[in-house]
């Protein structure tokens, strides 16, 4: 025999005539008394209903022997709605009753009222209810709600941070809406004074406690969190990890350092705090240099990109969604001769290195240096003699340019101090024979990298005494193409053949590196790496074929895996941070 169908009109019809015997006498045999009031019920109802008269009912308690219970736990106006909802199918469920009756059916065991309860809070949220129904949601470990709690708080955060009632979140919730990449903030700073506020939080009145008032155990426990941790200053280390802390304004983190001391020095976060105000004021770092504190949240109005020149365009690739974007075309006067133009970065300002016609005299050409304003105008801030420039690097307040002489095959490396708004010039550092494939900054050295005979060797200029050193260790294959990366303090050189180096300084050498992984044995020319989310992504004009016996590795402590990206470029690709305005 098949199954029957159930037919939604019969239940209804049904529901409507037992409605008609809600808190009637007809046919009643057992009494409820909720605050003195005496509810006329029918066993069989409420047996049928509730799993806590079932178990009641079937028992040989004294109160199936009497024929009535009287419920201390339970207001009179909340049991009339659960009664509704039985015998009339009306759930009654409004902002001010829904979570007296979430804690009624919970204790009544009525499984399906509990569920429309849910559904009503994940479905009526707001900014004045989300953490009441969070709070709720967390005693009856009901997880769906728990989940939609949260992530509208997260995503109201500025709303909701400065109520009384958050503040009396638990730990484990604060640190999990703190550390979210999703938060909507407008700064970092906000994430930083929520945190203290928390940290430093006494409530202003003695909240309730359950089992001191019998006839409101409808109202459950809502400030657990200072009853059951003491001592919340014991978290602000792990909160203040959780946070962006590298993106606190530096007058914020001033601030706090003079006002809190006493909590940073107890908690031994004095350092954590003075770090991050050390990474503020040094702007250098800020374009390439991002550890997990510095990753400026998904919300945020800041993005993390790869740049780089293609065609007449200069292009942006957002690390976090993988789109590449086109943000600004050259200055007019760009002449379209690529292989004679670079980019470089520098205090998280993007500079244009190219040739373009004298205006004074049409038949020749300039080299000319301008920069993006944060109008997004290109500005002209240098010119000067057309020469064959071969590189550029950005280290502290300078550029530095490594390029030929003119009348021989000399190269020379030359300075500009970047000032904006001044007007500066370059100036030599240094004249020498070699040739160089590299560039790049460590400490206080301009490093130059350059091939003989297959085997890499490096001068080194000093930026502060201004004299040149050579390196006394050498590594084979060649500096051609070779890019580097940042990780922390540490600079990493990587070659074409996929071996990654390490440069660090001894007391005998300025600048001396160290074989650190291999982690291709094909051969592929990068444009550029960059460190971020703990994946090395690394930009190529053309990606190889790779096999199984040829894998892509992680390195411990530096990443934990690579991403190859394949763009259209003929310059370098360099890291910055801009404003997600301009990617629109």
């Amino acid at each position: 025999m098949s199954a029957m169908a159930f037919t939604e009109s019969l239940a209804c019809g049904l529901q409507k005539s037992i409605g008609s015997f809600c808190a009637g006498d007809d046919f009643s045999d057992f009494t409820v008394v909720v605050e003195g009031t005496h509810f006329r019920c029918h066993k069989v109802i409420l047996s049928a209903s509730t799993g806590f008269f079932l178990g009641l009912l079937r028992s040989r308690m004294k109160e199936c022997q009497e024929g009535f219970v009287k419920l201390d736990r339970i207001t009179k106006n909340t049991f009339e709605i659960v009664l509704n909802s039985i015998y009339k199918g009306i759930d009654g469920l409004n902002k001010d009753t829904v979570l007296d009756v979430w804690s009624a059916t919970e204790l009544l065991q009525i499984d399906y009222m509990i569920e429309e309860c849910k559904k009503f809070v994940i479905n009526n949220i707001s900014v004045d209810s989300c953490l009441a129904y969070l709070n709720h949601a967390i005693i009856y470990s009901a997880q769906n709600v728990i989940d939609h709690s949260m992530n509208f708080i997260i995503k109201n955060f500025k709303q909701v941070r400065n109520q009384e009632t958050f503040l009396q979140l638990p730990f484990d919730y604060l640190y999990k809406i703190i550390e979210s990449d999703c938060l909507e903030t407008d700064s970092e700073d906000a994430v930083l004074e929520t945190i203290l506020a928390w940290v430093n939080y006494e409530p202003s009145s003695q909240p309730y406690k359950p089992g001191k008032d019998p006839t409101n155990c409808d109202k459950p426990d809502t400030t657990p969190v200072y009853n059951k941790e003491r001592g919340r200053k014991n978290y602000f280390e792990k909160l203040l990890s959780a946070c962006r802390y590298l993106l606190v304004n530096s007058a914020c983190l001033q601030k706090v350092m003079k006002k809190h001391v006493e909590l940073l020095l107890k908690t031994g976060t004095y350092n954590l705090v003075l770090k991050a105000l050390v990474y503020t004021l040094s702007v250098d770092q800020h374009h390439d240099s991002w550890p997990d504190a510095a990753v400026h949240r998904s919300s945020s109005s800041s993005k993390h990109v790869m740049v780089f020149l293609s065609d007449d365009k200069v292009m942006a690739y957002s690390l976090s969604t993988g789109h590449t974007h086109t943000f600004m075309k050259v200055p007019n006067d760009f002449l379209k001769e690529l292989h004679k133009a670079n980019i470089i970065v520098s205090g998280n300002i993007l500079y244009l290195h190219y040739e373009a016609k004298d205006t004074d005299k049409e038949t020749e050409t300039v080299r000319k240096l301008s920069m993006i304003t944060k109008q997004k105008n290109w500005l002209s801030i240098n010119r000067t003699i057309t020469r064959n420039s071969k590189m550029l690097v950005a280290h502290g307040s300078c550029l530095y340019e490594l390029y030929t002489h003119a009348n021989d095959d000399r190269n020379c490396l030359r300075r500009y101090i970047c000032a904006y708004g001044n007007t500066r010039d370059w100036s030599t550092c240094f004249t020498s024979q070699i040739i160089g494939d590299c560039l790049t900054g460590f400490q206080e050295y301009i490093v130059v990298f350059r091939t003989e005979d297959n085997v890499v060797k490096a001068c080194c200029y000093n930026t502060e005494t201004e004299k040149i050193h050579a390196s006394t260790t050498s590594m084979d294959g060649t500096s051609k193409s070779m890019v580097s990366f940042r990780h922390g303090k540490d600079i990493y050189l990587l070659q074409t053949n996929g071996s990654l180096w390490k440069l660090f300084s001894t007391d005998t050498s300025p600048v001396d590196f160290e074989l650190v992984s291999k982690l291709w044995d094909f051969d592929c020319s990068p444009k550029g790496c960059v460190l971020y989310r703990k994946k090395l992504f690394i930009f190529c004009g053309e990606i190889p074929q790779m096999d199984s016996s040829s894998p892509l590795t992680s390195v411990p402590e530096i990443f934990d895996n690579i991403q190859m990206i394949k763009i259209n470029s003929r310059t370098t690709c360099l890291p910055m941070i801009m404003p997600q305005s301009w990617l629109s």
